[in-house]
């Protein structure tokens, strides 16, 4: 195959990758206001949302035909006054122990990430999709059950555990999870 064929096909398929990842965000950004940047004066004064700050929840979900799930990542700002965040939070499986279940989520990338500026019980959400085991053969998933899911917000270096039972691939081999950028669901300043 010459090298003009191999890209088209990349591309081909990551379009595909994409276009099925992004269904649950267009629903998720129907139902909410349109959403907008802090003003650039703003952002200096009011501090970035952390983890300490925020409750960490696991929302809505949905199936598509192929038997993959797709979540509500909620961030709530409970820190009693108004704070900034933007971005994509990090995902990974865990066990009852707490430690890692294969690969941490990738990024579904796409269009640049806005900031938000929540009030105090404002909402922001992302999408997690997660691949059914079933997708992949069984020698490269290892299908396990994980008890939770280890949530970092954006640009925070401290997680928060979810508790969380879902079917994941416990090889590295696979790439089952994928998250989005944050989008608005209620309440912001």
């Amino acid at each position: 195959m010459n090298r003009t064929n191999a890209v088209k096909r990349v591309i081909g398929a990551v379009a595909i990758c994409c276009a099925t990842v992004a269904t649950p965000l267009v629903a998720l950004a129907a139902t909410a206001p349109a959403a907008q940047a802090a003003p650039a004066v703003a952002r200096a004064a009011i501090p970035t949302c952390t983890t300490s700050g925020l409750d960490i929840s696991m929302g809505q979900n949905t199936y598509d035909a192929t038997g993959t799930m797709y979540y509500t990542v909620q961030f709530t700002n409970l820190s009693g006054h108004a704070c900034v965040i933007e971005g994509y939070p990090g995902v990974a499986a865990i066990n009852m122990k707490g430690h890692p279940i294969g690969h941490a989520a990738v990024r579904m990338g796409g269009s640049p990430p806005v900031m938000f500026t929540l009030k105090n019980d404002g909402q922001v959400a992302s999408s997690l999709r997660v691949l059914d085991p079933g997708h992949f053969s069984t020698s490269s998933c290892k299908a396990a059950t994980a008890a939770g899911l280890r949530i970092y917000p954006p640009d925070q270096t401290t997680a928060r555990i979810v508790p969380f039972p879902f079917l994941t691939c416990a090889s590295s081999a696979e790439h089952d999870l994928v998250v989005s950028l944050l989008v608005k669901t209620s309440s912001v300043a």
